[in-house]
């Protein structure tokens, strides 16, 4: 069994002038459990979208996408807040700490949730 496993994940986004541009399309991508991955392209090319919809943060339009045998893809919006705040960690890009929290206190929210 594959720790991730996509199938066949298409993604488009409808723009303000009401075009629709395809960011994936038709994406398939098994990792097994001990492999790294690095997801790399130019600005635009899907990069963020993709992890997004790994992470179970967007939805994609057609396809499956399974973790360590779970299929995101058929879960509510309570089945992937449990999911994600058990499953996954993430580190975004751009951090953003609670102010009136110290650092330590930032680091361990998210244990309060679980």
């Amino acid at each position: 069994m594959n720790s991730l496993d996509i199938k066949d994940i298409w993604k488009s986004y409808i723009l303000r002038n009401k075009e629709e541009v395809t960011v994936l399309k038709d994406l398939n991508l098994m990792v097994k459990q001990g492999d790294m991955v690095a997801i790399m392209g130019p600005s635009g090319s899907g990069k963020t979208t993709l992890l997004n919809i790994i992470s179970g943060v967007d939805r994609s339009d057609k396809g499956r996408v399974s973790i360590e045998g779970m299929c995101l893809s058929d879960m509510n919006k309570a089945e992937m807040a449990i999911f994600r705040r058990r499953s996954l960690g993430m580190v975004f890009q751009d951090y953003n700490l609670i102010e009136s929290l110290s650092v330590k206190e930032n680091v361990l929210l998210p244990m309060i949730f679980d």
